[in-house]
């Protein structure tokens, strides 16, 4: 139906669910919703075949990549980002925070004044204080500072209920998050789960 929905008869291919600021992929102009179908000329299966096959890159190397958009087919030219080691601040809060290991990223409670100058709930939602480079959450685009409102549609009120639906959700091999970032409106991402 997913396919469908984007006129293909195909479920091959990965779909863009969010382009993030000054990417590699918005660079290249590459949008959400766009199916990327080939990378380097080569059939892209799925999301994650398409990690590999840009994890077998070097950085700096130009790659093309095959999208459909609204029914045609489009080549587009990345050039492929360095990888960066991003620090792990260490404040007072390092005592607060945990690890998801599902997702590859530490977080602690969003506190009440956070909540009240982004107008949300207080005592909801958890703030990404760290995000591994090689985890599920940097893949699907997870940033220090967004902050994750729900998961699987459950409102997140702590970090302990928060790994919990994470385990869940890899046992059932899917997740889906909903994320707010700055000022931005809650922004839904889903991702299968190796």
């Amino acid at each position: 139906p997913l396919a469908k929905s984007f006129g293909r008869d195909s479920v091959k291919g990965a779909l863009v669910i969010q382009v993030n600021e000054n990417s590699p992929a918005e660079k290249a102009g590459i949008k959400t919703e766009d199916i990327i179908t080939k990378f380097d000329g080569k059939p892209v299966q799925d999301v994650h075949e398409l990690r590999k096959m840009v994890g077998r890159q070097e950085p700096g190397k130009k790659a093309t990549v095959t999208i459909f958009r609204k029914g045609k087919e489009l080549t587009k030219t990345v050039v492929l980002a360095e990888r960066t080691p991003q620090k792990i601040a260490s404040t007072k809060e390092s005592e607060a925070k945990k690890t998801s290991n599902v997702l590859g990223i530490e977080i602690k409670p969003l506190s009440n004044a956070a909540a009240e100058r982004l107008d949300l709930k207080k005592g909801q939602g958890v703030t990404i204080t760290d995000v591994a480079d090689d985890g599920e959450g940097a893949s699907i685009g997870l940033r220090k500072g967004d902050i994750i409102l729900e998961v699987d549609g459950t409102a997140v009120k702590s970090v302990s209920q928060f790994q919990e639906l994470c385990k869940k959700a890899k046992a059932n091999k899917l997740i889906r998050l909903k994320v707010k970032r700055g000022k931005n409106p809650p922004n839904i991402i889903a991702e299968e789960l190796e």
